[in-house]
This record gives C-alpha cells, sequence and structure tokens, in this order.
C-alpha cells in the first residue's frame, strides 16, 4: 500500500476525530437539556494483510456510543406536574394525543397541559398512562396498548362525598360537677324578717312564716325511697333588750321571758328611817314582811336601789341608785338595813320620810330587768355604773358546744376575735368571730340574742364566770346566764319543749341545712349554697340527674309549712300541693309533688338536643349529605356521675333531620379510674354505638354514618382528665361539590386532582418503561428513544416495581453530560485531529518528491 495506505489511515482519522469533536459539541450544546444522555466517541481500528517485511495501514473507523442508561442530576422545581426518574425506567409518550402516534420513551418529565387538558412534555410528546376505575386501580391488563393520554379537564368537578365516618378524641374535664338532677331552691323571700338572711344567720319563726321550732320536712330519692327527715329548730333565744337603765326592773314580757326567775322582785317601798351618823352609811327600807319570810332579802346579798330623784336626805341621787348590801333585816317589822356597796359613801344626812323607791332583788347578784344597763342591741352594758365594781372573773361567761368551751369578756374596747364584747351587738360578733365556726348568733327583729351551734344537732350549756361577786371586797358579780335570758340548763338539740330526736337531722341556718343534707345522703342528694357572702339561697336537687326527688311537711309539725316558708316550688315551678288531710296538729301540710328526672336522653323534654338541658360540653362538627350540603352536628356531653357522661349528637338546626328534637344518637360514656375509655353503651337505633342512619329533611338521601370515639382501655378518642375540656382531633370524611384547584404526580406516579372542597381524586397512575439495553435505544429529536432490536422488548412497569425506579414529583433529571469531561476531551480530540492532516501533508510530500524523480 505504501504511501497512498498512510494517505488514506490519516484521511479516516480526520474523519473519525471530527466525528468525535461533533459528538463532543452536540453534549456541551445540551448541557442543560432536560432529560439529555450523552453521547461518547469510541474508534475502532480496520487492518489489512501485511507481509513480515511489509505493513499495509488500515486506519481507523469511530462511532458514537449512547450513555443512556447514566442518570443525571435530579433537581427540585416549583411545578407541581415536573416528574423525574430516579432509577431506571423511562416515561412513555406519544407523538400524538389521541394515542394514534409512535410510542416514544424519554428522561424528560417536564409536563404541562395544553388547552384541551392533555399532559405534554416540553419537546410535545404526550405523556401515557393507566386510566384508574372508580375504585382507584389501574387495568389488569397492564402493557403498551391499554395506555391513554393523561388528560385533566380543567371545567372537572369533585363529586359530593357523604360523610360516613366522624372521629372524635377530646378531653373531658374529671373535675367538672356532676350535672345536677331535679330540685328546688330554698330562699326566704316571702318572710321580710330572714329574707336577707346570710348562710349563718339563724332562721327566726315569725308571724309571716309561722313556723316552730320542730317542724319537720321529708326528701324522698327515687334513688333512695326512705325519707331522710330534716328538723327546724337547735337554738335560743335571749332576753329582749328593751329602755331603761340599770335595775328599772324592765317590762312585765322582759320578765316571763326569762324562765328560772321566780327570785326576783319588783317593789316600790317607802324610807322609814334614813342614813345614821356611824359613818356606815347604813338606810333602812321598810318592806312586805311577806318578802322578808320568803327569803329574799338576806343578810350579805346585794341589792339595786333606783327610781330615786333630787337629793333626799340631803344626799345626791347619783349616790343612792346604785348597788347596795343589806346589812339587818327585821322580820317583825318588815325593816331591811342595807350599806352603800361601794367603797364611797354618800354625804351624811336623812333620806325623807315617805320617799319611794324602786329597788329589786336577786339572791346571787344585785342586776335585774334589762340585760344590765343596755337599752338597745347597740348599747353598752355597763353604762349608769363603770366595770371597776365587779370582780375580774364576774366579767365572762362560757357557751360548751359538746363540752368544748368557749370564753366571751366583757372589754369596754372589745375585739371580737379574741371573744370580747361590750354590747348585745358586739357579743355576735365575737360569738361569730371567736369559735372557729362552732357557735353561731345574731340579733333579731326584737332585739333579743339569737344563738346556737352550727351544727344544730349539737347539744349547748352556758355558765357564767363568777355570778356572785366578791362581798369581802365590796366586789359584785354577774349573772350573765340570767342577765341575758339564756337557759340555765343544757340546751340539746332545740330549746322549748321539744324532745330531741338524733334521726331528725337538725338545722337552724341554710348552711347548716346544706350540710345537713350533703352529710346524710351525700350520694342521692346535693344542696348548694348560693351567694354565700350575700343574701344566700340554697339549691337542694337530686345526685343523679336522671333520679326523681321530692319534698313533703311532715305530719307532726306545730307550726306551719316548712317547706312553704324555705320557698320551695312544685313541679314545673308551680305552687305547692296542699295535702288531702292537716296533721295531727290542725296543721295545713304541704309536697312539692315528686320532680321529674332532670335528664333523659330518649324525651325531648329532658334532653340536650331539645335545649331542656344546657349541655356541660359541646363540639361542633360539619359534616356533608350525598347533595354535598354541608350540616353542623354538636356532639353534647353533660356529667351523670363520677366517670359517668352523657353524649348526644344533635343536628343544628334541629330542623336539618326527622326527629322533633334534633337527635340523631345518644349514648353513655363511662371511664376508667386512669381517665382510659371504658365503655360505651346506648339503646335502640339511636344509640351512639351503632352506625346511624340520619334522614335529612332536605331530600338528600338517607346518609350512614359511624362515630368514633375511642377504643375501649386507650386514650386514643375520648379520655378523661382533671385538665380543661379540649378536642385535640375532630375528623369527617365526607365533602361537598368542589372545583378543580391544583394537578400532581406523586412518588407513585398516581395523577392527583385536588378540588376546592378539600376532596382528591387519582385519576391516572403513570406506568415507567422497562428496557433490557438503554443504550440500544434509538435517539430521535426532542431527547426521545424508541425501540430497536439492540434495545430488546419494551415492558411497562408501575413505579418501583420489577426493577424500575421510582418517580421524583416536582423534580427534573438534568443533563448526564460532564462539561469538565467534555472540554478535556475536546482538545484531545483537535490535537488529534491535527496530527492525522500531519500525515496527510508529510505524505504529500513524499509523493510530489517522487513525482520529481520521476520527470
Amino acid at each position: 500500500m505504501g504511501l497512498f495506505g498512510a494517505l488514506f489511515a490519516g484521511v479516516s482519522g480526520l474523519d473519525s476525530q471530527s466525528n468525535k469533536i461533533g459528538i463532543i459539541s452536540n453534549n456541551i450544546s445540551n448541557v442543560n437539556t432536560v432529560g439529555y444522555k450523552q453521547g461518547q466517541a469510541t474508534f475502532d481500528s480496520l487492518v489489512v494483510p501485511s507481509g513480515t517485511t511489509t505493513f499495509s495501514p488500515g486506519g481507523v473507523i469511530g462511532s458514537n456510543q449512547q450513555l443512556v442508561s447514566q442518570q443525571g442530576l435530579i433537581s427540585a422545581t416549583t411545578s407541581a406536574t415536573d416528574a423525574a426518574i430516579s432509577g431506571s425506567g423511562f416515561f412513555i409518550v406519544n407523538t400524538k394525543a389521541d394515542g394514534t402516534g409512535n410510542v416514544l420513551f424519554t428522561r424528560s418529565g417536564s409536563f404541562t397541559q395544553d388547552s384541551l387538558g392533555n399532559f405534554v412534555n416540553a419537546n410535545g410528546y404526550f405523556l401515557q398512562a393507566y386510566q384508574l376505575d372508580a375504585n382507584g386501580n389501574p387495568p389488569t391488563n397492564q402493557n403498551l396498548t391499554n395506555l391513554k393520554t393523561v388528560n385533566v379537564n380543567q371545567a372537572a368537578t369533585g363529586t359530593a362525598t357523604p360523610t360516613s365516618l366522624i372521629t372524635i378524641a377530646a378531653n373531658l374535664d374529671a373535675t367538672h360537677a356532676v350535672l345536677a338532677g331535679s330540685g328546688v331552691v330554698a330562699k326566704l323571700a316571702l318572710d321580710p324578717a330572714n329574707a336577707n338572711n346570710t348562710q349563718t344567720q339563724i332562721i327566726q319563726p315569725t308571724t309571716a312564716n309561722g313556723l316552730v321550732r320542730g317542724d319537720s320536712f321529708s326528701i324522698t330519692n327515687g334513688a333512695n325511697p326512705i325519707p331522710d327527715t330534716f328538723t327546724y329548730g337547735g337554738f335560743t333565744t335571749g332576753r329582749q333588750v328593751g329602755n331603761g337603765t340599770l335595775g328599772d326592773g324592765g317590762s312585765a314580757a322582759d320578765k316571763t321571758a326569762v324562765a328560772g326567775d321566780a327570785n326576783q322582785t319588783y317593789a316600790t317601798n317607802t324610807v322609814t328611817t334614813g342614813i345614821t351618823t356611824n359613818g356606815t352609811n347604813l338606810v333602812n327600807i321598810t318592806v312586805p314582811t311577806a318578802a322578808i319570810t320568803s327569803g329574799q332579802y338576806t343578810v350579805g346579798n346585794n341589792i339595786s336601789i333606783s327610781g330615786i330623784t333630787g337629793s333626799p336626805g340631803g344626799v345626791p341621787a347619783a349616790n343612792i341608785n346604785g348597788e347596795w348590801k343589806i346589812t339587818a333585816v327585821n322580820a317583825g317589822t318588815g325593816v331591811v338595813t342595807f350599806a352603800l356597796a361601794s367603797s364611797s359613801t354618800p354625804t351624811a344626812g336623812t333620806f325623807d320620810a315617805g320617799q319611794n323607791i324602786l329597788f329589786s332583788n336577786r339572791t346571787s347578784t344585785n342586776f335585774t330587768g334589762n340585760i344590765l344597763d343596755a337599752s338597745s342591741p347597740a348599747g353598752a352594758f355597763f353604762n349608769t355604773t363603770s366595770s371597776s365594781g365587779f370582780s375580774p372573773d364576774a366579767l365572762s361567761f362560757r357557751i360548751a358546744v359538746n363540752g368544748s368551751n368557749f370564753s366571751f369578756t366583757y372589754n369596754a374596747q372589745p375585739q371580737a376575735s379574741l371573744g370580747q364584747f361590750n354590747s348585745l351587738n358586739s357579743l355576735v360578733n365575737a360569738i361569730n368571730n371567736s369559735t372557729n365556726g362552732s357557735l353561731t348568733a345574731s340579733v333579731n327583729a326584737s332585739g333579743q340574742l339569737v344563738v346556737s351551734a352550727a351544727d344544730a344537732d349539737s347539744s349547748l350549756s352556758f355558765s357564767n364566770g363568777n355570778a356572785t361577786g366578791n362581798a369581802s371586797a365590796g366586789l359584785a358579780g354577774v349573772d350573765w346566764v340570767q342577765e341575758l335570758g339564756l337557759p340555765n340548763a343544757q340546751l340539746a338539740n332545740i330549746n322549748g319543749g321539744v324532745t330531741a330526736n338524733p334521726g331528725a337531722h337538725y338545722f337552724n341556718t341554710l348552711a347548716g341545712l346544706a350540710a345537713k343534707i350533703n352529710s346524710v345522703d351525700p350520694t342521692n342528694v346535693i344542696a348548694t349554697v348560693n351567694n354565700p357572702t350575700g343574701t344566700a339561697t340554697v339549691t337542694i336537687d337530686a345526685a343523679d340527674p336522671q333520679q326523681t326527688i321530692s319534698f313533703d311537711d311532715v305530719t307532726t309539725n306545730n307550726g306551719n309549712s316548712l317547706i312553704n316558708a324555705l320557698g320551695f316550688l312544685g313541679v314545673g315551678n308551680s305552687g305547692l300541693t296542699q295535702q288531702a288531710a292537716p296533721d295531727a296538729g290542725g296543721k295545713t301540710i304541704f309536697t312539692t309533688g315528686t320532680l321529674p328526672i332532670r335528664y333523659s336522653a330518649a324525651n325531648p323534654l329532658t334532653d340536650m338536643s331539645s335545649g331542656a338541658v344546657p349541655p356541660q360540653f359541646t363540639k361542633d362538627i360539619t359534616i356533608f349529605d350525598a347533595l354535598g350540603i354541608s350540616h353542623t352536628l354538636a356532639l353534647n356531653f353533660a356529667k351523670l356521675g363520677t366517670n359517668t357522661w352523657a353524649v348526644e349528637l344533635t343536628a343544628v338546626p334541629k330542623t336539618d333531620v326527622s326527629s322533633s328534637d334534633g337527635q340523631i344518637a345518644a349514648g353513655v360514656v363511662v371511664f376508667k379510674g386512669d381517665g382510659t375509655l371504658q365503655q360505651i353503651t346506648g339503646a335502640g337505633t339511636n344509640s351512639i354505638t351503632n352506625p346511624l342512619q340520619v334522614t335529612w329533611t332536605n331530600g338528600a338521601n338517607q346518609s350512614n354514618i359511624t362515630v368514633n370515639l375511642g377504643t375501649q382501655g386507650k386514650s386514643d378518642g375520648l379520655i378523661q382528665s382533671a385538665s380543661a375540656f379540649d378536642v385535640s382531633v375532630a375528623n369527617q370524611n365526607g365533602s361537598s361539590v368542589g372545583q378543580l384547584t391544583g394537578v400532581n404526580i406523586d412518588t407513585n406516579g398516581f395523577v392527583i386532582e385536588s378540588f376546592s372542597n378539600g376532596q382528591t381524586q387519582k385519576t391516572y397512575q403513570v406506568p415507567l418503561a422497562q428496557v433490557n439495553n438503554p443504550n440500544g435505544l434509538e435517539a430521535v429529536s426532542g431527547d426521545a428513544y424508541k425501540q430497536t432490536l439492540a434495545s430488546g422488548v419494551v415492558n411497562p412497569q408501575l413505579p418501583g416495581s420489577n426493577g424500575v425506579g421510582t418517580i421524583s414529583p416536582s423534580a427534573l433529571e438534568q443533563s448526564n453530560v460532564d462539561l469538565s469531561t467534555q472540554l478535556t476531551d475536546l482538545i484531545v480530540a483537535q490535537q488529534a485531529y491535527g496530527a492525522n492532516s500531519k500525515v496527510l501533508t508529510v505524505a504529500d510530500q513524499l509523493l510530489q518528491q517522487l513525482d520529481q524523480i520521476i520527470q
């Protein structure tokens, strides 16, 4: 071959290197082409037979090797219809939208929708996929012939989906009060004297209420048909404070109001002998001899003189009116001689004969009549005479409650918390503020002290500090028990001749009534004091709102109706019902009648759905019927007892459903001690535990709804804990008709349509083409390939199955061209091309020299 062989070899070299330069330039130009797969130049030598002494150059032939299987970089985009393949496989596309064009394969996933809603990539090829059936499944026979162009109609609407499942997870407050049952309110508004009573102020018998201590009423509860009896009483009333001064004897009412006071006498006497001159200041008074023989006048006793005015015998009245001590008694003449008991001495002189004076005497003390000097509840006990003339221990007295003593002491500047007093009003304050709630006291409208144990079933006793005083020191004593008109004997339960009955449960205040009811039968009856710091009332309810309750007068009452005096009302807040016959004492007795149960889900008059019983907690849920029309359902809760709640599902408004009160379902939720769900119960077709059949009044098909409130023994739904009511999950699976708002392709190749009603719908599933030899595919314009014999058969596979990759949503695969490598290869190709051209130059020069030789 010689020089011509070298020439031909150089030409083939130039041709091959120019081919390589073309491949490199194409790669570089497509470095930013989505899904582009680079080519690579390859060279094959051409060999011709040569001898051992001669060589015949064959040259070289260049070719292009496709690197289709090489993955390009995946980068995120903002388009929901962009898609990239991670791993092997190709998108299947068609050159025509109707699927009659050529089937091609591409890695370019930059899809958009044309004017007809067809998915087309940047190269104009239409995306092929399996259309899903009504159940969201692709066709069973998954091959190329079953593929369709992905089309999303821009006018598409989401179909209405009726709600079939409601799921609720919420906390019910364990500390919330139980829903009160039926009951009454004890209020004293009809009795002016007691209308403004505080919770601890004793209820007084008045003409308006006609009560007598010992009157009773009974409570009968549906859960406990044995009546509990509560009796009015347990307090004592002291002497009335009237107008007057020390020792004035008081009024007839004063005298007769105090039991055990028969040794007190009141008389107007005439002075017979005045004060002697021996300095002992003795005074003689003639009294009825019968008074002397009865023992009312005894040497050593104190006596009180009052009613003297002017200065009889030259002695100022202020020095005569006061305290004296009996020094001699002459039963024959009726003359009583006494001396001034205090340390002061009146001016010497004599009383005028015939002077009338008023005096009183008591065997133990020198005071009588009104409460010492007080003429009103606010008046001080010592006005005319200072307390300095009394034995210190005589200024105190005690009240014992079941044997526990509380002392009260006179002080001109009293502190109530220390049990100190100087008037009837301040004594009340001392009793109420220094006994730790053991005693309660008040002054009634008649100016009388009213005192009782806070627990009216307790016994009381009253005792003096020093009733006789210290005669040798000339200091008087005070019989507070008699002066205040308190009983001399122990007060057991109540005073006034009524026998104590431990089973009667005594009360005398509204707070006492509430406490007694709550201690007697707390599981069946609950009493609550309302407005405890002001004008108080007491609400008395059945503890279980599903039980009845009734209130009745006891037939042995001595006074008027106790339940009427307490302001009770009957069924439906009507008036009390008079019983057919009066009681044994001829008194009219009344009953409230049986008050009906407060709550029953089966009765529109007593359920939450109708509004008869306000729910304690409610959660509104929006659901949809078969027409796509929304409805509001309220899930209502009310606490029936410990760990037990009523639940109702109610239409709002109630006219949306066929039931009269809007109730759709009801049940009872019971929790375990740890707050997890124990069980949900219900009855009949309206049980909230059953799939519910809801009949709408708007013409929509009947809805079948399941309410999921949680799993027994778990905390995945309703729970109960000591925290505020709270809803963590409130879901339903229905939707209304909606407009198309977006389309996206997910990682499994599903084409998903989104609608304005929140509904989503899968319409297609995009398969990936599995190619045995991707590098054997034939490239066509538009970054696509077609099947060849070298590539092998193409099989569509669902993403992620049978060896094909997955789809990366909102992403694109970039070109797999490495620009730095391409530039390096370009330099190498340039040098190789230059070298081959040099071969041609040298061969040409040699041929010219040979030609010159021939010439």
